[in-house]
């Protein structure tokens, strides 16, 4: 059961941390949030820069897990990627960005797990 945020707690964050567009469109929006996450999902859908969204779409296109890269962190660091670039990604999409930088070294133990959501991979 999520417990809904109050106008005014988020009236607060906005007003410590919010300028401009993003705390005038607060203003004029009578939403209640049902919870943190659907509010940051909203917030970024509607203020993100697609500058933002373009340099992580080239980063995760073009990132290789490095030799001595952990794979919790390259794991990471792909769905915080994939998060920016489209907050509602499918999980086959995940899946996909996830082998395209993995190490080879890794890539064979990967395949025979055959993970069908990001957290399994």
């Amino acid at each position: 059961m999520y417990e809904t945020l109050a106008k005014s707690n988020l009236h607060a964050i906005l007003h410590a941390a919010g300028k401009g567009p993003a705390k005038q469109g607060f203003a004029e929006n009578n939403t209640a949030f049902e919870s943190w996450s659907v509010f940051k999902a909203e917030f970024l859908h509607t203020y993100s820069f697609p500058t933002l969204k373009q340099l992580a779409s080239h980063r995760l296109r073009n990132h290789q897990q490095c030799h001595d890269e952990p794979v919790i962190e390259y794991y990471t660091d792909v769905m915080k990627l994939c998060k920016i670039i489209d907050y509602n990604m499918t999980d086959v999409s995940k899946l996909d960005h996830l082998y395209h930088g993995l190490k080879l070294s890794l890539m064979k133990d990967v395949l025979r797990r055959a993970p069908t959501m990001p957290s399994e991979f």
